[in-house]
């Protein structure tokens, strides 16, 4: 299973649909970005640590 078809397939399971889900990809971020119906956030690699704190933070509150 890919990412992606993980991604899917807890946004079609009720019990874990509201959990937020970041792509973290050095290669596959424009298959996150292409799909923002299943990813909250898409981070490239290398990621900057503070800008992976923010996300995570504004997604939980």
């Amino acid at each position: 299973m890919t990412g992606l078809e993980l991604a899917q397939a807890m946004r079609a399971d009720d019990e874990l649909s509201h959990i937020p889900v970041i792509l973290v990809s050095g290669a596959q971020g424009s298959i996150g970005r292409a799909h923002p119906n299943v990813f909250d956030a898409v981070l490239d690699k290398p990621y900057n640590e503070k800008k992976l704190i923010e996300t995570v933070s504004r997604l939980l509150s």
